[in-house]
This record gives structure tokens, C-alpha cells and sequence, in this order.
């Protein structure tokens, strides 16, 4: 069993003072910190907000919970405790046991509305958004995720999702199709959105109808034998890159995560559904269950697989090609790895397209937004175009074409790596998910 909790030892800024809505602004940050209890609870029980104040596992003071008792046994990935100094008591050691912390957040930043969701194989979905107290005042900056697994360890992460959380308690995350999902709306206005992330990470939402009539689906990677696509439905690639619309004017059509339109079947006009038959062969048929277009396949068992490259098949079992769309594009990644480099024309792009980060022919490395905004550029412009390279020893840096050095990040720590996140930031990363240089360019 997982407990995520957050870290309330700060300090207070007494000398800016809030409405009794709020508790005073903190100077130091609240992180989020992990707890991995090795047996369930036997009894839990909140405690009663009514007059008589019953203590449960949750301890009350002043209306509030103080703070948790964990009565069961608990491990975390460096042992049954660890222990450590605080700053401000250098003449003392204290024990803290059982507890992981994810987060190392800078003074003045705040984890709030934290959630975990317990996906399969030991995987755990952290959520959280971050806020920064300046003064009287708290602004929210993002929402981030990560993967850890049952001892606290970080698989995958942190990254910046576009999503917002509703208040720890409004809402229940759940698991969704092997997902983290929750919920957030207005129930003043009846609008609600489903929105979940898988283990890579990857955002999808989707509008819920409160009146319960049927929405779109939205399938990942491949169509089984069997399965259906109706009116909206759409099959999307396993990076978010391409997505494949059951459009409701009857044409299937393969766009970009820039909505550039890549292939349809050209069925303006006759609407119906497309399915991919148990017989092997894909097809679309209209309202009146007439037949439109199909691939003409027929291995029984065959799926329809949209893949990272964009390329849209039918596959056997076995991985036998049987039909293509043959709309191959380059693939494209969001990383360079330790010693992999960009050529002139290679270019970085986040997993959802909006930010793309390109080594140009006239020398110069540049971060565009998808409207083609500038965003940051190495100042390499009219230097011979040569390669950026992460290197072996932790340092981004951009070469001529006779090796000469022309720009770099100066970044020493051995397996570093770079990152185009979906927020914009470029970030080179320790081995340990330390960020240790940003473009600070984060929209």
C-alpha cells in the first residue's frame, strides 16, 4: 500500500497576512515524500469534524488534520529508516522512518493537491501541482507527474502535464483502461473533463457529457479484431504524434499532432463506422451498412496498428505488413541520450509537437513554438553548421565542422541527458532527474 504525504515543517511568513480563508504563506517549500506501508490498515478512520472531535487515524486541531499515524510497517528504497541533519539544528540528528521524498523544491514552492494511483506491476502514478508563495501571494505554476514503484524509486519523470487538479478530496483518482484518471469541472456549469496518463507519462483528456449520451473514444496504438470505430473515435499513436479521426462527415483521415493532414480514405459524405474485421480486413461501412472502402486483407486475427513513425497498417500476429497508408514520417524524439547528437536540420520535439528545438543550417540551435515563435536560440547564428552533441560527461555542446567548440551548457555530471518537455523548458538532467540547466523558456 502507497501514501504519498506532504512535508509540513516549514516556516510561516508572518508578516504577510491572509484572509482567514488561508493559512499565512510559507517561506520554505513543502515537498512530497513517499510511503510504502508493507500491510494494510486494519482499522482507519477519519476523524469526525462534529462537536465531539473524534480522533481517528487523521488527528484534528483547530478543524484541521495535523498530521497522520502510520501504526504499520513500512520500508523505503534506502532501508528501514534514514537519517539525517536539518539546517537549522546542526547540533541535533533525527530519524525519519519509512519515508522517501520525491521532490527537492526550491524556498518559497509548494506541492499541493498530491494524488497517487497504484497502476499494475508495482507502478505508481504521482501527482501534484506546484505553487509559489511571493508575499501575500500564492500562484499557481504547473502540474507535474512522475512513475515510482512500490520502494519510492523514480522511473519515469517529473514532467509537466497540461491538466489542472481538483483539491485533494473533491475528486477520487481511479484507474482507468491501466491509466491514472480523475475528473475535474464545474458542476455549476455542468462542464467536466476525463483526463489520464499512462506510464510514459502521456496526457489524454476528454469532455464528459453529464447527460450520460455516448462519447468519443479515443484508442491507443492499435485496433483489435473486432473493435470498432464510431462517429469521433479516433486511434492514436503511443508517442501522441498522429492521430487517426472517424470524422463525422464519414472520412477516416491521419493527421499530426499539428493537425497536418497526412492520408483519409476519401468518404466525404457517408458516414457510418470502420471496423476492423475478425476476418482480417479493415473496413468502412455506411449508416445503411453499405460498403465503403476497406483494405482488402484477409488474415483472420490481423489488427490496424498506428505507429510512432506515423505510418498507419494492418498487421498479422506474427508483424507481417499486409497493408500500409505508407505515410512514414522521420521519427521524431523529445531526448538526446549520453553521446547521441544533432546533425544540421535534426530537431527535438516534445511528445504533444507544441515545441520543437532545431539544429539550423546557418549554425544556430533554436527553440521554436509551433506557430514558429522563437523561443531561445544558442547564438550560434553564421558559425559554420557543424553538430550539438550530448556528451558522455554531462556537457550539451555545439561543435563547427572541424571540431572547433562554438557553445555549451557547461554541465559536468557523467549520463546527463537533455529533454524538450511539453511545457517548452529545455532541461539537461542527472542521472538522478536533477535539473542542472534550463532554457527557462516554459510557457
Amino acid at each position: 500500500m502507497g501514501i504519498l504525504l506532504r512535508k509540513h515543517c516549514e516556516k510561516s511568513n508572518p508578516s504577510a497576512a491572509r484572509d482567514n480563508a488561508w493559512s499565512q504563506p510559507v517561506a520554505e517549500p513543502r515537498n512530497l515524500g513517499f510511503v510504502h506501508v508493507t500491510r494494510a490498515f486494519e482499522t482507519v478512520r477519519e476523524g469526525s469534524w462534529d462537536g465531539r472531535q473524534t480522533l481517528g487515524n487523521t488527528i484534528i486541531r483547530n478543524f484541521e488534520p495535523a498530521k497522520i499515524n502510520i501504526t504499520s510497517s513500512v520500508v523505503d528504497s534506502n532501508g528501514s529508516s534514514n537519517t539525517f541533519q536539518r539546517p537549522d539544528k546542526p547540533g541535533k540528528v533525527f530519524t525519519q522512518t519509512g519515508i522517501v521524498w520525491l521532490t527537492n523544491l526550491p524556498a518559497g514552492t509548494s506541492a499541493e493537491r498530491s494524488k497517487l494511483i497504484r497502476l499494475a506491476n508495482g507502478r505508481y502514478v504521482a501527482l501534484w501541482e506546484e505553487w509559489a508563495y511571493s508575499g501575500n501571494q500564492l500562484d499557481y505554476q504547473t502540474t507535474k507527474s512522475m512513475i515510482i514503484n512500490e520502494q519510492g524509486q523514480i522511473l519515469n519523470g517529473p514532467a509537466s502535464l497540461s491538466a489542472r487538479l481538483n483539491p485533494s478530496g473533491a475528486d477520487r483518482p481511479f484507474v482507468l483502461d491501466g491509466k491514472a484518471a480523475w475528473i475535474t469541472g464545474d458542476a455549476k456549469t455542468g462542464t467536466f473533463r476525463l483526463y489520464s496518463v499512462d506510464t510514459n507519462l502521456i496526457l489524454s483528456n476528454a469532455t464528459i457529457d453529464p447527460s450520460g449520451s455516448p462519447q468519443p473514444t479515443t484508442y491507443t496504438d492499435h485496433l483489435s479484431a473486432g473493435d470498432t470505430l464510431k462517429l469521433g473515435d479516433k486511434l492514436q499513436s503511443n508517442n501522441g504524434l498522429y492521430t487517426l479521426v472517424y470524422q463525422t462527415d464519414g472520412n477516416l483521415a491521419l493527421y499530426t499532432a499539428q493537425s497536418k493532414y497526412l492520408w483519409g480514405t476519401g468518404t466525404v459524405g457517408q458516414p457510418g463506422y470502420a471496423t476492423m474485421q475478425t476476418d482480417g480486413n479493415f473496413a468502412i461501412y455506411g449508416s445503411d451498412g453499405g460498403f465503403r472502402w476497406n483494405t482488402g486483407t484477409t488474415t483472420a486475427g490481423s489488427r490496424l496498428v498506428l505507429g510512432d513513425d506515423g505510418n498507419l497498417v494492418v498487421a498479422t500476429t506474427s508483424g507481417t505488413y499486409l497493408w500500409a497508408s505508407n505515410t512514414y514520417q522521420a521519427v521524431v524524439r523529445d531526448r538526446l541520450k549520453a553521446g547521441e547528437k544533432l546533425l544540421p536540420g535534426d530537431k527535438l520535439q516534445c511528445a504533444d509537437g507544441r515545441f520543437s528545438l532545431i539544429y539550423q543550417n546557418n549554425g544556430d540551435l533554436v527553440l521554436y513554438k509551433s506557430d514558429s515563435t522563437p523561443l531561445w536560440s544558442s547564438g550560434t547564428n553564421g558559425r559554420p553548421a557543424g553538430y550539438a552533441t550530448m556528451q558522455t560527461d554531462g556537457n550539451f555542446a555545439i561543435y563547427g565542422p572541424d571540431g572547433g567548440f562554438q557553445w555549451n551548457t557547461g554541465t559536468v555530471t557523467s549520463g546527463s541527458f537533455m529533454v524538450l518537455q511539453i511545457d517548452g523548458n529545455l532541461v539537461v538532467y542527472t542521472p538522478a532527474l536533477t535539473p542542472i540547466w534550463v532554457s527557462n523558456t516554459a510557457q
